[in-house]
């Protein structure tokens, strides 16, 4: 369920027309260990997924779970420089780009759902103030996740000549003719 919505919305992001997102990938402090990562293109955007609490679903199968978790897409690009007044209109649209990828990151997400995921819904936006050369935004959505866990039926190969015991402790003997050697039926 999280791989599908991360392969979702990857696809999503790298797929907007004239898109200058260059990487996506799962979050991992990315910025805070910037010196010890491989030096990734940016733009780049990372998808954390924050803890997810699953509630059963009593209108469902006794199996299926739903929860509504909190996922981060962190959008990093570089500082082009100070965006101050004393800068030229050029400068300072160019300056401040990066705030347009917030909602051309939105947009493209408005709608997305999977098998085990829907309901994205943007929550909150967090701006790095605080930067040297990378600048990180942060688009706070909530997301619907669903997760059915079918009951398999676990097969077991006995020996035909093998001691079994039953759930009561009682111990039954079988005898029978030899299994084939491993790795054939």
């Amino acid at each position: 369920m999280r791989k599908e919505f991360y392969l979702a919305v990857s696809e999503r992001l790298l797929s907007i027309e004239g898109s200058p997102i260059k990487h996506v990938d799962l979050w991992n402090n990315n910025v805070e260990y910037i010196e010890q990562e491989t030096n990734w293109p940016r733009p780049a955007v990372f998808v954390e997924f924050r803890p997810v609490v699953w509630e059963r679903m009593t209108t469902r199968g006794a199996n299926e779970y739903q929860a509504r978790a909190e996922v981060r897409l962190h959008i990093v690009t570089d500082w082009l420089g100070s965006a101050s007044s004393e800068q030229s209109e050029e400068y300072r649209l160019e300056a401040i780009e990066a705030l347009d990828l917030s909602e051309q990151i939105h947009a493209a997400l408005l709608g997305l759902t999977g098998e085990h995921f829907g309901n994205l819904e943007i929550q909150a936006t967090l701006t790095n103030h605080n930067h040297e050369e990378l600048i990180e935004n942060v688009e706070v959505y909530n997301v619907t996740f669903v997760r059915s866990i079918e009951r398999q039926t676990m097969r077991v190969r006995v020996p035909m000549d093998a001691t079994v015991k039953s759930g009561d402790s009682q111990e039954t003997r079988v005898v029978g003719p030899e299994l084939p050697e491993s790795g054939t039926n």
